[in-house]
């Protein structure tokens, strides 16, 4: 059982799509594994959906986003301009380790 927290002071220089490096274990290859936002707060994007997922064979993950102005209702990675200085989130879960 992971629990993330992230709050930022600032962003900095954040270019392409944000992933949560630094996993203590390398995930299984199996599939991917997904996580339960705990919330999400003072993104430049207005989302209505945050998903958090381990991808197979990894030891980070990686965040998406559903925001209104997506019509065809297919999440697209979190991309450092969808980000603010103060943007904060939270996320829960498990997954499997690889042997």
């Amino acid at each position: 059982f992971i629990q993330i927290y992230v709050d930022l002071s600032t962003k900095g220089t954040l270019t392409g799509n944000v992933r949560i490096a630094g996993l203590p274990f390398t995930s299984a290859s199996s599939g991917v594994y997904r996580f339960m936002p705990g919330g999400w707060a003072s993104f430049a994007t207005s989302i209505l959906k945050l998903t958090v997922g381990a991808p197979s064979s990894a030891t980070y993950l990686d965040l998406w986003i559903l925001t209104a102005a997506n019509t065809n209702d297919t999440p697209a990675y979190l991309a450092g301009t969808d980000l603010n200085n103060n943007s904060g989130l939270r996320a829960y879960g498990v997954y499997q380790a690889s042997a």
